[in-house]
């Protein structure tokens, strides 16, 4: 069986951290199923940008800029995708940030600033996208981890890992609660993705060859696979699976 494109028709979602990378290419592959697609993002201009973009393709994506990490910026945002849209169907937390650093190296402003966004963030769309999509009759969150969330990641920090760890286990307890009222919650954890973010990190002397080397499908990810798991978590084909964890990464982490 395969997801009907015309399964998400009246559907909307909405994708934080969508100016960019992974966001974007989930935002996109669900605007191609025929979601109406709310694409946010801290980043205005790129935003902007991108809604523009994802609409010359034929979708239908307005853009809201708002910054995950504060409370009140998150709840008019929710307020205005219920006011716009009357009602929300599909949530991906996708916003999250890296500050590479040793341990040793972590100062706690850098400290709470990858908590902020990468796990409060979260928070903070979970306990207000939850309820919401229960008032609209049930539906999907899905909450984009890492690979970093279930074994430690030295290029991006204990501090990263430690919040993508803190996602998938804030996945589960939502999963839980909001089960009843008809909110399935899951986790992706993304591996190795051909992004500005993952470009990056690289050396620049080999370590996206070395990556790729160590994938049994040998290649990176692309954003659109990030998507393409999305749609499946957010599909009637997934509807009695909820509080799992999805990786993504051509079998990176079986080694």
């Amino acid at each position: 069986m395969s997801v009907s494109r015309s399964e998400f028709d009246g559907r909307t979602a909405l994708v934080t951290g969508a100016a960019r990378g992974i966001g974007r290419g989930i935002a996109e592959t669900l605007s191609s199923y025929g979601c109406t697609v709310v694409v946010n993002d801290v980043d205005g201009d790129q935003l902007e940008e991108t809604a523009a973009d994802l609409t010359d393709a034929g979708g239908e994506v307005v853009g809201l800029e708002a910054d995950v990490s504060d409370p009140d910026e998150v709840e008019l945002l929710f307020d205005e995708v219920e006011d716009r849209f009357g009602g929300l169907d599909v949530l991906v937390n996708n916003a999250a940030i890296i500050d590479p650093a040793e341990y040793d190296e972590i100062s706690p402003e850098g400290w709470r600033r990858v908590m902020s966004v990468n796990l409060d963030g979260v928070h903070h769309c979970c306990s207000t996208g939850a309820p919401l999509i229960a008032r609209s009759g049930g539906g999907s969150i899905v909450n984009i981890s890492s690979i970093a969330g279930k074994r430690i990641s030295v290029l991006a920090g204990a501090h990263y890992t430690t919040s993508k760890w803190g996602v998938i286990g804030l996945t589960k307890h939502v999963a839980e609660e909001y089960g009843p009222r008809g909110v399935r919650v899951n986790a992706i954890c993304p591996g190795p993705t051909e992004t500005e973010t993952m470009s990056g990190l690289n050396d620049g002397d080999g370590h996206g060859s070395v990556a790729r080397d160590d994938i049994p499908l040998r290649r990176m990810g692309d954003p659109a696979d990030i998507g393409r798991a999305v749609v499946a978590l957010s599909s009637d084909l997934t509807s009695f699976v909820t509080g799992t964890t999805l990786v993504v990464d051509g079998g990176y982490t079986i080694r």
